[in-house]
């Protein structure tokens, strides 16, 4: 008897089923928002954004309870503008700094459609990952300069490991082939992805300490840098022509997708090592 009260008081709450269309909603944004990355061929980029998504989510389904559904129709006619501008945008012109920025505006509509301006501070974490998550797209790699140090660093490894190496710029030689390091495989890309997901674990924290809102940005920047650096390397040990299919995979989508999860996986095991402490604690 208990049950079936409790059944129908799942199903006749106003507030709990638009929490539940509201959710799923948010659900096929970001399955169009995997399609489009699959449609463009960024699997790094999709790797990337399952955890962004994961956690937007699961703010969302610990705040449930907060949700409202807005009866502001200036927010629930701006929400299906945005959206319907954004789904017209991808089908017309899907590009890579849409995929960027995909995620912060299908969000964006989607707030104002379904919970609306009153509850603009209550979404302000989803907000701060979303953010995070398209700076990649809107700051130039080579506005970083980061070629120089790339080379130095993966020359080093190189040299480290026994390779007979020399550098001149930002070209690594080793016998019978050579790499050059241009701004596109600087490791920007990587370090402001994997700063994106740092901002990620601190939104979900319930109570992130000081120390941890620097060293986790600082681990992931130097973990992006460090993970770019051994893939140059495998490229310039792989440019000799007899390695031209190991070359090709390093260098191909295939290649940097390998090195984001390695690194994903990394950033993960070192977050729970730090913050394993603390969850003793509480």
């Amino acid at each position: 008897m208990q049950t079936m009260q409790f059944l129908r008081a799942l199903f006749t709450d106003n507030d709990r089923q638009n929490f539940r269309i509201s959710f799923f909603c948010l659900l096929i944004l970001a399955c169009i928002h995997a399609s489009l990355d699959i449609y463009l061929g960024k699997q790094a980029h999709l790797i990337v954004s399952i955890p962004l998504w994961s956690s937007i989510f699961l703010l969302l389904w610990d705040n449930k309870q907060d949700f409202k559904q807005t009866q502001e129709k200036i927010s629930f006619l701006a929400g299906c503008l945005l959206l319907a501008a954004l789904l017209v945008i991808t089908v017309a012109r899907p590009g890579e700094k849409l995929i960027g920025f995909f995620p912060l505006f299908a969000f964006l509509g989607w707030f104002l459609v379904f919970a609306g301006f009153s509850q603009f501070k209550t979404h302000l974490k989803e907000l701060a990952i979303l953010v995070a998550f398209g700076l990649p797209k809107l700051v130039s790699e080579s506005a970083f300069g980061l070629a120089p140090l790339t080379a130095n660093f993966s020359a080093n490894i190189l040299w480290h490991l026994g390779q007979s190496v020399s550098l001149q710029g930002v070209q690594i030689n080793v016998p019978n082939g050579s790499v050059e390091v241009v701004p596109s495989c600087s490791g920007a890309n990587l370090i402001t992805h994997m700063l994106s997901v740092s901002v990620m674990v601190m939104c979900v924290l319930p109570k992130p300490q000081n120390a941890h809102r620097i060293t986790l940005p600082l681990i992931a920047i130097l973990l992006g840098f460090v993970m770019n650096g051994l893939r140059v390397a495998l490229l310039a040990l792989f440019s000799p022509p007899q390695y031209a299919s190991l070359f090709h995979y390093w260098h191909g989508p295939n290649g940097a997708s390998t090195i984001v999860l390695l690194t994903l996986l990394i950033y993960s095991l070192i977050c729970f090592w730090l913050l394993k402490p603390l969850e003793q604690n509480s």
